[in-house]
C-alpha cells in the first residue's frame, strides 16, 4: 500500500477540462456551448468526487494498518 493510483480520476477529470475548453471552439456543432461547458464541468466534478474517494480511502486503509 505505497503507491496511490489516481490514474482514472486524473484521466476522467482531463477529458473534462478538454472538453470545456474546446467548447468555445464550436467542434460540436449540435449543442450550444453552454451545454457543452456545463457537460465538461460536470465530467471534471465527477473526476474530482473519484479522486477524493480514492485518497480518502488510501489514508483511512493506511490508518488502519499503521494501528495493526
Amino acid at each position: 500500500m505505497n503507491n496511490l493510483n489516481l490514474n482514472i480520476a486524473l484521466s476522467v477529470f482531463s477529458v473534462g477540462a478538454m472538453i470545456f475548453l474546446f467548447s468555445p471552439l464550436e467542434f460540436f456543432y449540435a449543442y450550444s456551448i453552454q451545454d457543452i461547458a456545463m457537460t465538461g464541468l460536470l465530467i471534471e466534478l465527477v473526476g474530482i468526487i473519484i479522486g477524493a474517494i480514492v485518497f480518502f480511502r488510501y489514508k483511512v486503509t493506511q490508518m488502519y494498518l499503521e494501528e495493526i
